[in-house]
């Protein structure tokens, strides 16, 4: 995790210096999501269950807050 920290912070210090912003920060958000889902993967090892979306209260909370950050 240290390598792969060491390694993000590096690219995200070369990517500072590219021209358009809007695409800079969109291409920083993306490899965050790859990121974030390769962590979960290799966290989970092949439990499917824990991707499956069900209909209950933390649905519904992540839903209200995302509604009321906009």
């Amino acid at each position: 995790m240290i390598t792969v920290g060491c390694f993000s912070w590096s690219g995200f210090m070369v990517l500072q210096s590219y021209p358009a912003e809007l695409s800079l920060t969109a291409w920083i958000c993306f490899l965050g999501t790859i990121e974030g889902a390769i962590v979960a993967l290799v966290m989970e090892r092949g439990k499917a269950v824990v991707w499956a979306i069900k209909c209950d209260t933390t649905l519904l909370a992540t839903l209200y807050s995302v509604r009321i950050s906009k």
